[in-house]
């Protein structure tokens, strides 16, 4: 018996018998092309889970409307629930696909499958490996496709990321099963298919047969190195601080290529791309333990200082009005309370403002004293980053700095005046 009518069926039951929870149904998004039909038949020989199907008639070419009502005839008559949609209006292939899963998803509240399974396979991952390899994309960005990923909420399954091509279209020769021709698939205005038609054939004559699973296997190693990545990084939370002002993070210590992936999960937090020349000026200035370096990217400003990253929010605290810290008690002056009492000031400086929002100074008893910010920079004390000196206030009295929040210092005296932020500016 030919290999490839076994080996498909046997990769896709070995997959599902992995997954599939007993009792739920299975959804399988249906193209009629040639690697929907396969998982289709692959998972329906498997036999445990009930199939339905689900088609999106895209509206790019005539044909498709025709296609929609033969797949349907099709799934009546071997006795699988169909399901459709046609997407009336003309939408971008990223359009397109988010259309396809809000469709998903709005079946899943009438049908509650476990998941949607998915034609792709090994060459998929293959031209998407080299496609990221050659846009210059990162080491852990190189696999593009998981075997199991949840998106917009509807969870995917692809079983046949292991599977050739060649092997597919052999399967469903051997089954006499005729899929649908999308000749877009073909149309060499789309880069997937100029990859297909000339770049893929004429590396593979170059390299050998084997260069569709070195690129599969490249594309494997990418995700697994992601996976390590993500664990160790997992490990680095407490060295990520989010407070009233940003976000800190203390690099001392970290490996630049976690550092790397750290910052680049932050970027994709706070929807801010990172160039690759851009990240690895970064890691050379935290590296080199630049002072007070500003980077802009366009409404963001991130600041390195000496080992530190900083991320501050677009619309920082504000203080406003000086406060007068001649009467004991609390008071106001914008985003920041002040509390003036006694005892003795327990902070460590601005690493307490940035990461708590409170910080504490002792001064000595007087009647001059008051809360502002000041109107000329201090000299630079080399300890405290410099953004935060040009917002955070000082104790001054007659002008003079009696009480620093950001470098404290040791204070025995009985005076203790505390600050607090509460602004959430972002």
């Amino acid at each position: 018996m030919n290999s490839s009518l076994v080996k498909l069926p046997l990769v896709v039951k070995e997959f599902l018998d992995e997954r599939w929870d007993g009792e739920s149904p299975l959804l399988i998004a249906y193209s009629g092309g040639p690697d929907s039909k396969a998982v289709f038949h692959a998972a329906k020989s498997w036999g445990k889970a009930e199939i339905h199907l689900a088609h999106v008639d895209h509206g790019w070419r005539e044909e498709s409307r025709e296609e929609a009502l033969q797949l349907e005839q099709e799934a009546i008559q071997l006795g699988v629930p169909f399901h459709t949609t046609r997407l009336e209006k003309k939408s971008t292939e990223a359009e397109a696909r988010l259309a396809r899963l809000a469709f998903f998803a709005s079946l899943r509240e009438k049908i509650p499958f476990q998941a949607v399974l998915l034609g792709h396979h090994a060459d998929d991952l293959a031209e998407t490996a080299l496609k990221r390899v050659l846009e210059g994309a990162h080491l852990t960005r190189l696999w593009g496709m998981k075997a199991e990923s949840i998106i917009e909420g509807v969870p995917l399954w692809r079983p046949m990321l292991e599977v050739q091509k060649k092997e597919i279209l052999r399967f469903l020769t051997d089954q006499s099963l005729e899929a649908l021709d999308d000749p877009t698939n073909r149309d060499p205005h789309y880069l997937r298919a100029r990859m297909r038609l000339t770049l893929l054939p004429a590396l593979e004559e170059s390299f050998g047969k084997r260069f569709v699973e070195n690129l599969r296997l490249l594309a494997t190693r990418s995700e697994e190195l992601d996976e390590y990545l993500s664990a160790r990084v997992e490990g680095l939370q407490e060295r990520i601080k989010r407070g009233p002002f940003g976000i800190w993070i203390d690099c001392e210590g970290i490996a630049r290529i976690e550092l790397r992936y750290l910052l680049q999960r932050i970027g994709s937090e706070e929807a801010i791309v990172l160039s690759r020349d851009v990240l690895e000026k970064i890691l050379d200035g935290i590296r080199d333990k630049c002072a007070d370096w500003e980077i802009n990217i366009r409404k963001r400003t991130i600041i390195l200082d000496r080992g530190h990253f900083f991320l501050p929010h677009l619309k920082l605290p504000q203080f406003q009005e000086p406060i007068s810290l001649e009467e004991p008690g609390w008071k106001r002056s914008g985003d920041w309370r002040v509390f003036i009492g006694e005892g003795r000031a327990d902070s460590n400086g601005w690493r307490s403002l940035f990461a708590e929002g409170s910080a504490s100074v002792g001064v000595a008893e007087s009647s001059s004293l008051e809360l502002r910010l000041l109107e000329k920079a201090l000299p630079w004390d080399g300890k405290t980053p410099a953004f935060l000196r040009k917002i955070c206030p000082f104790v001054l009295q007659d002008q003079e700095v009696v009480g620093n929040f950001l470098n404290p210092g040791k204070s025995s005296s009985e005076k203790i005046i505390k600050i607090f932020v509460e602004s959430n500016s972002q």
